[in-house]
């Protein structure tokens, strides 16, 4: 056996077992992330398709290991017919994965920017509250509930 036979084998059995442990580690953060009750329809609705996304992924990347392996049947020295299908396959699916990845990217940000805008909406809520009661006097402020005194003018 020649070393490209050795280089395809050892390409082939790291992105296989790489697939597999991200499959793992999906299919893990899917089931937390199914068993929490707390998530709302839309967060779970995200989990759910990012969770397919990756899967999706994962599994392509073994499948692309293996037809490395397999792409020996197919040498590229020997231009055929078979050869340009057989490689051209595996190519749309290397494509196909990046797609899958950069829709993942794309998607994953406007979720968080989502939820970034009710965070700031809900602190700027919090801060026209707090600036009401500040500026309602008489109101005691929470450094006076820790027998902190409150800031005045400099006593030096």
């Amino acid at each position: 056996m020649d070393s490209d036979f050795w280089i395809s084998l050892t390409v082939c059995v790291a992105m296989v077992g790489a697939a597999l442990w991200l499959i793992r580690v999906h299919w893990e953060h899917w089931q937390e992330a199914d068993a929490d009750t707390s998530l709302s329809d839309r967060d779970r609705d995200h989990l759910k398709r990012r969770h397919r996304r990756r899967m999706q992924t994962s599994t392509m990347l073994g499948v692309v290991g293996i037809a490395i392996l397999a792409g020996r049947l197919f040498p590229l020295d020997e231009p055929s017919a078979a050869a340009l299908l057989y490689w051209t396959g595996v190519l749309l699916l290397v494509l196909w994965m990046a797609l899958l990845a950069m829709a993942d990217m794309v998607a994953t940000r406007v979720h968080f920017n989502v939820q970034r805008r009710k965070v700031e909406g809900e602190r700027a809520r919090l801060e026209a509250k707090l600036r009401r009661l500040e500026e309602g006097g008489g109101q005691k402020s929470d450094s006076d509930d820790l027998g902190e005194e409150s800031p005045g003018p400099d006593k030096s």
